[in-house]
């Protein structure tokens, strides 16, 4: 349409301002013109106009969806059908949005039945193969996306998908699915290919290696690369990662944290991102996703963009290219004779292709739940896609072999299906009451399902790496059934390097004869429930120097043949003989032994700024070792008097801190532990002396998670901090990772949770202290609470958005305790219409304002323990949190859980928690889930690892201690 066309239609509106008809057409003029913004306001006026008119809708959703609202879309979508069910693009739109949004369980029936109307558009039967293929159809998915391939050949992502799905058909063999993927390559991959590589042929210098994924994200991909990238040498190999996830999450941050050039690469096309990589001068580009996906760039790697490429983790089969010339795997995943069935020359590890850290602060291992309730309950915790009819069938047959039995399946997106996989068991004679069906599960509660899991199933023939390691890792044995191809092999390999050969089955028969078997040895089971997280973590699994050394043995071997000219050839890469490798420590001063032995110094510098949470942390510390006498062996070094007095504690003034000074603060700081005969140091924040052991506090990793600039001073004391510590407190299971997700050299074992305490000033309000509450200060109408700073992790701005989105805010006002007094500038143009209070309160107002709100709002993106959380279940009042960091492990049931950006699910979680029953519920669980949480528990823990840091010092410092 020309710019006269749209001038012609603004005209026609002027005219006639309440003619829906001319408006829809000023809006597809808009539209055409690329003017998307502008046209929503005509698709909202068509639909005051006609509230009916189905095609302004579906126009709408796509403006919506384009501007990443989608839930609003989804609205727009599903109005669109319920007024006129004829309509297939509004009914493939809907299906395709939530494909888009990870819900193939639902996107499926609206794609049926936009093909049913319109069945002639290959992208349409594109879109209902991949809901198929993710939601278990493989052979359904199949049929689908050829038919998209009849009607358009030239579909390559259509055809990866397909790839895809045939590597979760059984039957299939590994020269069918060789042929199949060769033939991707003759339709897709005979573009023109970079010539001529400039990159020096130097064998020895350092190269430019590339990762490529489309998950550097919570997946086994984003997992196996985490602790190679913190391995990595790079005086010999400079990083870069090409990231086309298009969110990413905490373990993209992790990544992103690491040494490494990060390339976000979403939306570029093939030949941009050819361009780029070819821009950066990388000499090795390892492929991290294949054809998985819809295969996004594999037309860039057919076009040779760099002088080697190589795949690795994330596709199981071959990629068809010859354009790739090397596949990293292990003896496992393809054993020899499989060559034939690979474009790429194969290079086996001989430590094995993966690596496994796992999440810490994983719950111990418990006994089999089989012990107490001598029922077997088997475990299947796979991706969706995994939970094919001929896996189903195969777990039936399990389940009727052990009378009794229960499972447990766990996938995204299988609650959607709860039914349809119940009626797929009861199918193959299993009773639908014994399975149980969860949705997606967080890293903690996935461990968590493991203790009530004797026997975890693989799956057939999409084994599961990432299932199996996390199995052995909470001491469940895992049965899985060996077949021909590499995809059905994962767990098979892994079973093989921890040394349970015995777990993996050769046939269906054999399958359910060792799961039988091991199900009726309770002594068995008991047996390896204790041992198994033992040998994964002496196996070659867990060694991530050693997977990383291996790696970069390959690439330089697959450097020095291209350097010479040579072909690319098979090669075996033996694990190396280095030891491991680790930080070196800084010097550490032992205590001397004497009546002061045991002496610990505590630095109050974080008084001397500011009076926030971990200004109560210490203070409620010091207060109950003042009570338990443990006190009487701490000195607080109080930064010219800005210590909170505290009686019973002694204390000593030291010059104020100084990131000025940083050097002449740790000299002064040990002439003070010497002087004192300290045996071990702490700190309210990141200060460390020279030499005396320290244990260090981690509240929480906001600058590593949000990439803050670590040559700012008090970053770089931070690292400082952590280089020195002797043993570290993390506030949170979910701190603790992440100190070891970013410092993957620190150990573990070094790191004790001691969740922060809630006073027991925090306790529900009689309606009389809540109601003169409120006349103190003037608020009106019932309220929600916002409570903290509203900096961005905080995310006051979903909050915001959420209470605009709210059908009756007027009726509603907003409470904001903390932060600044006035609204921040950036979110003033989001303030919400109605009444808003910004409140500085004292502990006892802030109780009364947790027990007066309709609920607390805590959209918050991180948080190293969420205090208000515990603080406003203390107080009965019900939360309204995020699945994000620690507020899970802090709220538990206890709160309703949204998306961090999703203020539309906001706005529907304020209405829910309006309901009495929902309150109820939640307030009961709150005020029970708030008891885990005193402050005397968490000052008994850190006592105690002072004492073992202390004691360790002076064993040590004794002249036979070493």
């Amino acid at each position: 349409m020309t710019s006269a066309d749209l001038d012609a239609a603004e005209r026609a509106v002027a005219a006639r301002p309440d003619d829906a008809g001319l408006w829809y057409l000023l809006g597809v003029a808009r539209l055409d013109a690329g003017l998307l913004e502008q046209s929503e306001s005509c698709w909202r006026k068509v639909l005051a106009l006609d509230p009916r008119h189905a095609k302004a809708s579906v126009n709408l959703g796509l403006v919506l969806q384009h501007a990443g609202r989608g839930d609003e879309a989804l609205r727009c979508y599903r109005d669109a059908v319920a007024c006129e069910p004829a309509l297939a693009q509004a009914w493939f739109n809907l299906g395709a949005l939530l494909l888009e949004r990870g819900q193939p369980a639902d996107a499926g029936e609206p794609l049926r039945s936009a093909l049913k109307l319109d069945p002639g558009r290959a992208d349409w039967h594109a879109a209902l193969g991949s809901a198929l293929r993710e939601t278990g159809s493989p052979r359904d998915a199949v049929q689908s996306l050829r038919t998209a391939l009849q009607l358009d050949p030239s579909m390559h992502r259509a055809h990866s998908e397909m790839l895809q799905a045939l590597n979760s058909i059984p039957d299939l063999t590994p020269q069918s699915l060789h042929e199949e993927h060769k033939a991707w390559a003759l339709r897709h991959a005979g573009g023109p290919r970079f010539q001529g590589h400039e990159n020096d042929r130097q064998p020895e210098r350092r190269l430019r290696i590339g990762y490529v994924a489309a998950d550097f994200r919570d997946s086994s991909v984003g997992f196996c690369l985490q602790p190679v990238l913190a391995w990595h040498d790079r005086s010999g190999f400079e990083i870069f990662c090409y990231s086309d996830a298009a969110a990413e999450d905490p373990v993209s941050w992790r990544l992103r944290a690491r040494d490494v050039t990060w390339r976000a690469t979403t939306g570029l096309s093939n030949a941009q991102f050819s361009e780029g990589l070819r821009a950066d001068r990388i000499d090795l580009l390892v492929d991290l996703a294949g054809h998985a996906a819809g295969g996004l760039r594999m037309p860039a790697f057919a076009a040779k963009p760099a002088p080697i490429q190589v795949g690795w983790l994330g596709y199981p089969c071959t990629t068809g290219l010859d354009a790739m010339d090397y596949r990293i795997t292990d003896i496992h995943a393809c054993p020899e004779g499989m060559e034939r069935f690979y474009s790429e020359r194969l290079v086996r590890l001989a430590g094995g292709q993966l690596c496994y850290r796992p999440e810490f602060g994983a719950p111990e291992v418990g006994s089999p739940p089989s012990v107490a309730q001598r029922t077997i309950t088997f475990g299947a915790l796979h991706e969706l896609q995994a939970l094919t009819p001929e896996a189903i069938a195969l777990w039936a047959r399990v389940l009727c072999s052990v009378p009794g039995s229960k499972l447990v399946v766990a996938a995204r997106g299988a609650d959607r299906l709860a039914a349809r996989i119940a009626g797929k068991f009861a199918s193959a004679g299993t009773d639908a009451g014994c399975i149980e069906v969860l949705g997606e599960l967080s890293a903690p509660a996935r461990h968590a399902l493991h203790g009530r899991i004797d026997i975890s199933l693989d799956a057939h023939p999409c084994s599961g790496a990432a299932a199996a390691l996390d199995s052995l890792w909470m001491g469940v044995p895992v049965v899985t059934l060996r077949g021909a191809t590499s995809a059905s092999r994962n767990a098979a390999g892994i079973l093989e390097t921890v040394g349970m050969r015995e777990l993996v089955a050769e046939s269906e028969v054999r399958y359910v004869q060792t799961a039988a078997a091991l199900a009726s040895d309770r002594e068995r089971l008991l047996k390896l429930r204790g041992e198994l997280r033992g040998r994964l973590e002496r196996s070659a699994l867990m060694d991530a120097e050693h997977c990383a050394r291996s790696l970069e043995t390959a690439y330089r071997r697959m450097w020095r043949a291209w350097c010479a000219g040579e072909q690319a050839r098979p090669m075996q890469i033996e694990p190396p003989a280095s030891g491991p490798r680790t930080a070196a420590p800084r010097p550490v001063r032992r205590a001397s032994a004497g009546a002061r032995a045991q002496r610990v110094i505590v630095d109050g510098v974080f008084f001397q700024e500011f009076n926030t949470g971990i200004s109560r942390v210490w203070q409620s510390l010091l207060q109950h070792w003042v009570a338990s006498g443990f006190a009487d062996r701490v000195i607080l070094l109080d930064r010219e008097q800005t210590a909170p007095p505290i009686p019973g504690v002694k204390r000593r003034v030291v010059p104020r801190h100084c990131y000025d000074r940083l050097a002449e603060d740790r000299a002064m700081l040990q002439r003070i532990c010497d002087e004192e005969g300290a045996a071990v140091f702490a700190s309210t924040y990141y200060t460390s002396p020279l030499e005396t052991p320290s244990v260090m506090m981690a509240y929480d990793m906001i600058p590593e998670v949000a990439g803050s600039d670590f040559n700012d001073p008090m970053w770089r004391e931070k690292e400082s901090c952590i280089r020195h510590a002797s043993r570290f407190v993390a506030i949170s299971a979910s701190t603790a990772r992440d100190l070891c997700g970013f410092y993957p050299a620190l150990d573990p074992a070094r790191v004790t949770v001691a969740h922060c305490g809630v006073s027991p000033l925090f306790r529900p309000a009689a309606a009389t202290e809540i109601e003169g509450f409120k006349r103190r200060h003037g608020i009106k109408r019932p309220y929600f609470l916002v409570v903290g700073s509203r900096k961005t992790y905080k995310n006051a701005e979903t909050f915001l958005r959420a209470f605009a989105a709210l059908r009756d805010r007027h009726q509603f006002a907003v409470v904001c305790v903390g932060g600044e007094r006035d609204l921040e500038p950036e979110l003033q143009a989001l303030r919400a219409e109605g009444e808003r209070y910004m409140l500085r309160l004292d502990d006892e107002e802030l109780r009364l304002a947790y027990c007066g709100a309709i609920a607390l709002a805590y959209p918050s993106i991180y948080e190293g323990f969420g205090m208000p959380v515990a603080e406003a279940m203390a107080s009965g009042c019900p939360v309204i949190t995020t699945m994000r960091a620690s507020l899970p492990e802090v709220a538990a049931d206890a709160a309703i859980y949204v998306k961090p950006m999703d203020y539309i699910g906001l706005a529907s979680a304020m209405d829910e928690i309006q309901n009495p029953e929902v309150r109820s519920r939640l307030v009961a669980r709150g005020l029970e889930r708030a008891r885990l949480f005193t402050w005397e528990r968490m000052a008994r823990t850190v006592a105690g690892v002072l004492t073992e840091v202390a004691t360790e010092a002076v064993a040590e410092s004794a002249p036979d201690g070493g």
